[in-house]
């Protein structure tokens, strides 16, 4: 994301454009920015008459209000090894809502729950297989011919 631009910088980028009359290039380049910048603030100045930056426009808009998000938290306390697709499941049936699995993961991370799952069986502890078989030329042998 770019690093926003100073309100100094705004403010003499548009003081130099009235004052020397220099052109959106010339200014671009003595300021190290873009045209297209000079023209963003230039016309934020036009239009406002300010040349302080518009509030952010926002983004999307959350899927769940408070109540559904206590009842994901709840519905997490009491299975902590339901996959998304269990969870999205039981919070429609609860709530009538109806979530995808990638929204579920994002409100399981913005209420700062994990997906633990729990092991269904301890592990072995045989010794891991390779998963190669064992031939005469990977061991750096070469191979046995009989005598005749």
């Amino acid at each position: 994301m770019p690093i926003a631009i100073s309100n100094d910088l705004r403010i003499r980028i548009v003081e130099a454009r009235a004052q020397e009359r220099q052109t959106y290039e010339q200014l671009a380049e003595r300021f190290g920015v873009r045209r297209a910048t000079v023209d963003r603030m230039l016309r934020l100045a036009r239009e406002t008459g300010s040349v302080e930056p518009r509030p952010h426009g926002g983004g999307a808009v959350r899927r769940t209000n408070q109540q559904e998000q206590d009842l994901i938290v709840e519905l997490v306390q009491a299975r902590p090894d339901a996959t998304l697709e269990e969870l999205c499941v039981a919070l429609e049936m609860r709530a009538g809502l109806r979530i995808s699995r990638s929204t579920m993961s994002r409100e399981l991370r913005l209420l700062g729950l994990t997906r633990k799952k729990n092991r269904w069986w301890p592990g072995s502890d045989a010794p891991p297989m390779s998963w190669r078989p064992a031939t005469p030329s990977s061991r750096g042998c070469s191979p046995v011919t009989p005598n005749a």
